[in-house]
């Protein structure tokens, strides 16, 4: 079978990613901030969504899933708090994605 070679066809990782959602296995105190963003060239990043806080508890029940609708190649996430003495640790981190383009012109 012959393989086709162009600069058109992006290879590994540039696919367009349907981002759905996110879901967190957190403990700490505080209300946890989720962002996204989405890089646009070197060191710029542009806010794609907040998504709703995660309030945060010393013992974990229940692991909170965010739902997001986002389509990009790649997607950065930004996790904080803003008050004193606030803390998180993230034991479990798992992203819902769905490939739905896997070619076509200017995918870079």
């Amino acid at each position: 079978m012959a393989r086709r070679s162009s600069s058109g066809i992006p290879g590994s990782g540039e696919n367009i990613i349907h981002f759905g959602a996110l879901r967190l296995g957190t403990v700490g105190s505080g209300n946890l901030q989720l962002n996204t963003y989405s890089p646009i060239g070197k060191n710029n990043e542009l806010l794609i969504s907040s998504l709703r806080d995660v309030p945060l508890s010393t013992t974990v029940d229940t692991e909170p899933t965010r739902l997001m609708n986002v389509s990009k190649q790649r997607l950065s996430f930004e996790f904080r708090v803003e008050e004193i003495n606030e803390w998180f640790i993230i034991n479990r981190f798992i992203i819902y994605t769905k490939p739905i383009y896997t070619q076509g012109p200017n995918l870079t």
